[in-house]
């Protein structure tokens, strides 16, 4: 992970991550593939400065991911997958690479999720983050008051891009439902470092889209009655068995 106030400070880069995926070569390095699959401003950039933020922000985002959820993001990109699909999946490899977000999601929003908070506002968020941006970097590094403002309002803007806030001034919990393909796919992804599957299940992960285990377990209780995979649970054992060996293997496997 990473502690990067540019990962916040230039947003989420939805589409255009989907772009450099679309475009991606195997083999050639991250920077490279950034550069080349932007260089011909695909996505509309406002002006040949934003252009170069947005080349800059997501070599620092996606250099920080190892090459297995690069491949994976790679053939999900080429797929025919919906945007709320490619958002939701994306948010899930942005957000573990950013020191920030991540414990931001996992431990201070969900937190608030689950006591019912409503109308949140950077001023919310302040104290965490300021406690946060310490233990990280240390007291002699704080952030300025602004800093630490502008740190929170990012924070709940990246949140709202992603669907899990509203985007209203004050932020709200909306409704939110993780797309089959997606739950599939992060399924796959997790798998392919937590084979345990009630550790899987029982990831922190599963915060950043609200959902407790027992929630997650719910849904792959679902999926599995519809033949998309096979679980077995006896108390504190389960068994999670998945169509494919990797995220990049289901990816591929999905329609154009």
């Amino acid at each position: 992970m990473k502690f990067s106030s540019r990962l916040l400070r230039k947003g989420t880069l939805i589409p255009e991550t989907r772009v450099v995926f679309q475009r991606w070569q195997d083999g050639e390095s991250v920077a490279a593939n950034v550069q080349v699959a932007l260089a011909d401003n695909p996505t509309g950039a406002r002006s040949a400065n934003w252009l170069h933020e947005v080349v800059a922000t997501l070599r620092t985002r996606l250099g920080e991911m190892p090459a297995t959820e690069l491949r994976s993001l790679a053939a999900l990109a080429r797929s025919g997958v919906s945007d709320p699909v490619w958002q939701a999946c994306l948010h899930w490899h942005a957000a573990r690479v950013d020191a920030l977000y991540y414990p931001f999601m996992t431990e201070w929003l969900f937190t608030e999720y689950q006591r019912d908070a409503d109308r949140l506002s950077a001023a919310d968020v302040a104290p965490w983050v300021r406690q946060q941006v310490a233990a990280l970097k240390g007291e002699d590094a704080a952030l300025s008051e602004y800093g630490v403002i502008r740190a929170a309002r990012d924070l709940l803007r990246t949140a709202a891009d992603y669907g899990v806030l509203s985007r209203t001034l004050l932020k709200t919990f909306p409704p939110y439902r993780l797309p089959d393909a997606a739950l599939l796919y992060l399924l796959h992804a997790l798998a392919e470092t937590t084979p345990n599957a009630r550790r899987l299940l029982e990831s922190p992960d599963w915060r950043l889209y609200r959902l407790e285990a027992s929630e997650v377990e719910r849904e792959v209780l679902r999926l599995h009655q519809h033949r998309q995979l096979h679980y077995d649970a006896a108390g504190s054992l389960a068994q999670l068995t998945l169509p494919y060996p990797s995220a990049a293997d289901y990816a591929q496997s999905l329609p154009p």
